[in-house]
């Protein structure tokens, strides 16, 4: 589902696991308001999907960090590197929830 929900966002994107419970989606070219809407898309629908066929009672959510780079030539190490923060700010304040960096991508 989260492959999907990727994949349709714009070429070269793609979703992978990064841990146990930990993932990885890469958009290219997108701004960070348009990715901050992108991935509160996929946060929504997996909350609302219907989890009972794999366990009755099974509720999913998402917490997301969100890291745009702003100038094209920020290694992957650090936007992997401002995403998690972001990542467990959204998990202090909550979870589920979707974190960005605090200023625009320029």
């Amino acid at each position: 589902m989260l492959r999907l929900h990727t994949e349709e966002a714009t070429d070269g994107a793609f979703a992978s696991r990064i841990g146990g419970e930990e993932f990885v989606v890469v958009v290219p070219a997108l701004d960070q308001a348009t990715a901050i809407h992108h991935c509160e898309r996929i946060r929504a629908h997996l909350e609302a999907t219907d989890w009972s066929m794999i366990a009755p009672g099974l509720s999913v959510t998402a917490s997301v960090g969100v890291a745009v780079d702003r100038g094209g030539t920020e290694p992957g190490s650090e936007l992997l590197s401002r995403a998690d923060a972001r990542l467990y700010e959204a998990k202090r304040h909550g979870r589920n929830r979707v974190v960005s960096d605090p200023h625009p991508a320029r």
